[in-house]
């Protein structure tokens, strides 16, 4: 989603990473990796991430305008070390915009506002899992959630008015086929134009 760092990259939204859980929880540290195989994928990535971050909106929170440190460490953490996978699985997962109907929303970042009596979204994250609510805010359970639009100016989406999400149907009404076609598609219209994205080719000239 926004912010005000991620507007420093795009108006729409921003993409953090693709999160993956451990299935190998006997390795709690990096050093514990193969350190030529952490080097090579390292540089990898890296090579590859700097071709496309701008195109995907994958960007580094603390330095928006960078590439790629920040991008390599999500690669690292949830590709390398939780799922054993190369750079360009990773990256293939990481760019999936395809089985909208396997992509449920599994993770929900947002805070009770209350001069605006809403649950404000700030976060959003769509694949396998029951849906997660980030722990860290206080909500109000009998109030919508809402991904602000026009209405709330440099705060909301400029292109949308305001999107309400009633809690007990938030997995259903927030689906990724709405936020792809209304949000990310907006920013980077390839996303739609493209049906199915060519699984090899990441030089592919729909990056550009």
């Amino acid at each position: 989603m926004t912010g005000k760092q991620c507007r420093k990259h795009s108006l729409y939204y921003c993409l953090e990473g693709y999160n993956t859980l451990t299935t190998r929880p006997h390795l709690t540290k990096r050093s514990q990796l193969n350190e030529c195989l952490v080097r090579k994928n390292k540089e990898l990535f890296s090579n590859l991430m700097q071709d496309i971050w701008q195109h995907i909106n994958m960007i580094d929170l603390q330095d928006p305008k960078t590439c790629c440190a920040q991008q390599t460490e999500q690669y690292l953490s949830n590709g390398l070390m939780n799922q054993q996978m190369s750079p360009e699985q990773y990256l293939a997962s990481l760019t999936n915009y395809n089985n909208e109907d396997d992509k449920p929303v599994n993770f929900v970042s947002a805070a009770y506002i209350r001069e605006f009596c809403i649950n404000m979204i700030f976060e959003i994250g769509f694949g396998p899992g029951q849906l997660v609510f980030d722990s860290r805010f206080e909500l109000e359970p009998k109030l919508p959630f809402a991904i602000a639009g026009i209405e709330y100016g440099i705060t909301g989406l400029p292109h949308i008015k305001t999107r309400l999400f009633h809690h007990d149907k938030l997995s259903n009404q927030l689906t990724f086929h709405w936020f792809k076609h209304k949000i990310m598609c907006l920013d980077n219209p390839w996303i739609c134009q493209f049906g199915e994205r060519n699984r090899t080719g990441l030089d592919d000239s729909r990056w550009m």
